[in-house]
């Protein structure tokens, strides 16, 4: 019995120590524990950031904030945003409704509406090219610095029945800048020249006649991580928006296609 005792611990031991090469039997032998092999930690992939552009022309200095994201638009309009993230606009203390960020913002994405007529849109609409620093909406709108400091104290609410007396008080304030309050008629037209070139109506006049324009989609691929959101604006327009591309391939092609989906149906015998 003592010999059979000897002999299983010492397999025990042989078996758990490990090792290379052989021990006498005046060696300690060591026993480990089983060691899981490392595996280096995965860098987690940053959020695709995306660049919208709010306009009634491209507007410049306008101030946004989203969850992740601040700073003031650029000479192009342009604001950075994440997916599925919501954006607030503001001129100082004027701060617009927080709506969805998304590729194109218009004033008329701030109150949900297609109404180009709408009280509040044309009040915003006011108060944009009325703050533009050279009175030329045509050429784009920059806010200046100095009308954001102006706006501290002061009420302008695009829905109140004072916003003119309100919009004057902050012009008059503005003095060194000379700036003048737009009519409703003059921004209205320019606005509506804004938006026939962003559908592309003032080039092509393409007809909107197809059941599925206004409809959008988002595509991605396996290869280079190529994805975006396909917009049908008319007929013959497609816009692609918050386009994404890692930079690792060649180059980018992007082929428009329709898919039919058949169904066969086979009697049973």
């Amino acid at each position: 019995m003592k010999n059979i005792v000897i002999i299983v611990l010492s397999c025990f031991l042989f078996a758990c120590g490990g090792g290379s090469g052989g021990s006498s039997s005046n060696d300690s032998v060591a026993i480990n524990s089983p060691t899981t092999p490392s595996t280096p930690e995965s860098t987690p992939e940053s959020p695709q950031q995306f660049t919208g552009t709010f306009v009634d022309a491209p507007v410049a200095g306008l101030r946004y904030a989203t969850e992740t994201q601040s700073g003031v638009t650029n000479s192009q309009g342009e604001f950075n945003y994440l997916a599925n993230e919501k954006v607030t606009f503001s001129i100082g203390s004027i701060t617009f409704p927080t709506i969805d960020a998304a590729s194109v913002i218009t004033p008329l994405n701030l109150f949900n509406t297609n109404d180009i007529n709408n009280s509040l849109v044309v009040n915003v609409l006011r108060l944009l090219q009325s703050l533009d620093l050279d009175g030329i909406a045509g050429n784009g709108i920059q806010i200046p610095t100095l009308v954001h400091e102006l706006t501290s104290g002061i009420t302008v609410d695009v829905s109140s029945d004072l916003f003119e007396q309100q919009i004057d008080s902050l012009l008059t304030l503005a003095t060194t800048l000379n700036l003048t309050l737009v009519s409703a008629d003059e921004a209205i037209y320019h606005f509506q020249q804004t938006l026939e070139a962003l559908n592309g109506e003032a080039m092509g006049n393409c007809a909107k006649t197809h059941r599925n324009v206004g409809w959008s989609g988002n595509f991605n691929t396996l290869a280079h991580n190529v994805s975006g959101k396909a917009t049908l604006i008319d007929d013959c327009t497609i816009r692609i928006s918050e386009f994404y591309y890692d930079g690792g391939g060649p180059e980018v092609y992007i082929y428009p296609a329709r898919i039919i989906i058949m169904a066969m149906i086979v009697p049973l015998l």
